[in-house]
């Protein structure tokens, strides 16, 4: 296409768009107006033309925010200055309305997607016999506590049991290689194991009340100095009279 043809094409373009509004004699914004001429001008060359007329003094452009819009230049006129006010008070209730408008669907796009969180009557059912069943249960413990009993099975007694078993073998193995730590340490110091025992920092069971029947083995009896290596004699008990009295022992005379 030569610059001609494409000079002729442009001020057709300007020209129809110029034609149209003035034809219609009323506002249009760049797209309404582009899509009412079936697309015969593309959007930059519309946007092209209207700027030129608006610059001609032909078109009438006004801001609405981002919006503009645009209309044929009307005769200066009371009649003419009393239409622009009836636009201008009718474009600004549209745009109140579109605001209004915006503010419902985004209400109305929130409530749906807080819909569409709920669950449905299906969901609804399967999780209400679920929580029931869970009620029935919790009920059960309750009333079984609330009795001061409690249900242990075969099954939860041999596992705490083989636990226990456990537990207490590891005990005496560990006790048995600190024995054998501290006699090793003994010889080699030559030193008393309590004394060694402080100077390490270390703590036994019975430092510790700890113990694996749970109670502290039973403590030797003690000897006196006049018990060691004696034995009580066992007294015989003398008869008793018919008053319930003990029988003095008779001294026999002693001959001479």
């Amino acid at each position: 296409m030569s610059k001609k043809e494409k000079a002729k094409k442009s001020d057709d373009g300007k020209q129809l768009i110029l034609d149209y509004l003035t034809e219609q004699n009323r506002p249009y914004n760049l797209q309404i107006l582009i899509q009412n001429l079936h697309d015969a001008v593309s959007k930059a060359q519309a946007q092209k033309h209207v700027d030129s007329l608006v610059e001609d003094d032909q078109v009438v452009v006004k801001e609405f925010g981002k919006q503009k819009i645009y209309w044929i230049k009307q005769d200066d006129n009371d009649d003419d200055k009393e239409a622009i006010k009836e636009l201008d008070k009718e474009i600004y209730e549209k745009q109140e309305d579109l605001k209004l408008l915006q503010a419902e669907v985004s209400k109305l796009t929130g409530e749906s997607k807080s819909l569409g969180k709920t669950l449905t009557n299906k969901q609804i059912e399967t999780r209400t016999k679920e929580l029931a069943t869970e009620n029935k249960m919790m009920l059960e413990k309750l009333e079984t506590l609330r009795q001061g009993t409690r249900k242990v099975t075969a099954e939860d007694l041999a596992k705490v049991e083989k636990g226990l078993t456990s537990a207490k073998g590891e005990w005496r193995k560990r006790k048995r290689m600190f024995s054998e730590i501290m006699r090793t340490l003994e010889e080699q110091m030559d030193k008393k194991f309590k004394k060694l025992k402080k100077e390490i920092g270390v703590e036994t069971d019975s430092d510790v009340e700890m113990y694996l029947d749970g109670k502290p083995p039973p403590k030797p009896e003690k000897e006196t100095k006049g018990q060691k290596g004696k034995t009580k004699k066992k007294t015989k008990k003398r008869p008793k009279d018919k008053k319930g009295r003990r029988r003095k022992k008779r001294k026999r005379d002693q001959r001479t």
